[in-house]
């Protein structure tokens, strides 16, 4: 019986959650400027991630790279000069966290951030 019960009540709830489903929708709208912020330890693949993701999402990027990885920045200039996106979609600052970073987070302009860090940005 214990286990009769249980799947009753596993069959309501997988019926409750079909008539969600049936009834959400998801709405996707642009935020505007994304900036992506690259720590040195986490470098291309982070990039390449979070920029395509704010890209196909519709909004513009600004990838801030850290100063001590430059040659990141130049590959990345290079992917997004050669692709077929607009001039100044995507724009790349190198610098340090307190100089760049800083400024990048507090920008009005500035919607969402994608970030990863273990320490000071």
């Amino acid at each position: 019986h214990q286990y009769l019960a249980g799947s009753r009540f596993f069959e309501s709830q997988a019926q409750a959650l079909r008539n969600y489903q049936e009834s959400a929708s998801t709405q996707y709208q642009p935020l505007g400027i994304v900036g992506v912020i690259l720590p040195k330890c986490l470098t291309f693949r982070f990039a390449c991630e979070h920029t395509a993701s704010a890209l196909a999402a519709g909004n513009a990027v600004i990838l801030k790279v850290s100063s001590k990885r430059p040659e990141v920045a130049k590959i990345l200039n290079e992917v997004f000069k050669n692709s077929e996106l607009p001039s100044g979609l995507v724009e790349i600052l190198i610098g340090s966290g307190q100089d760049f970073g800083q400024v990048l987070v507090q920008h009005p302009s500035v919607s969402s951030i994608a970030l990863a860090a273990r320490d000071e940005v």
